[in-house]
């Protein structure tokens, strides 16, 4: 049993903080994610966050580290060009202002933070 009550959720808040904070130009350190994790009230070692970090990537996830820089998730489930073009598209569409706009937040959801400002 986890010592701590959001100790069970740390492998989903450590994907949501890489997928939500890097990409292939932005980059997050270990010190960085360790504090992130803090913030959740969830406590977390080095060793800790390097065997979640190779069990996402078992799960999937494509995450790289740089020596210098840090972690990034550089392969998403839609890339930055792909969801311009269907926020692009949506112009077009005959649907309400505000359909389209709560379609784009979400679109934008798949983005981390860098890119999703792009597109504001």
């Amino acid at each position: 049993m986890a010592k701590f009550v959001n100790q069970k959720l740390k492998l989903f808040y450590l994907r949501n903080i890489l997928l939500e904070n890097t990409d292939k130009n932005h980059y997050i350190s270990m010190n960085e994610i360790i504090e992130r994790l803090n913030t959740l009230d969830i406590r977390a070692e080095r060793k800790s966050i390097y065997n979640d970090i190779d069990l996402l990537r078992e799960l999937g996830l494509e995450i790289i580290n740089h020596k210098r820089l840090g972690y990034a998730v550089v392969k998403k489930e839609y890339d930055f060009e792909e969801i311009e073009l269907i926020i692009q598209g949506l112009d077009y569409l005959d649907i309400s202002k505000n359909q389209k706009l709560l379609l784009k937040e979400k679109l934008k959801r798949n983005l981390s933070q860098y890119e999703a400002k792009l597109l504001s």
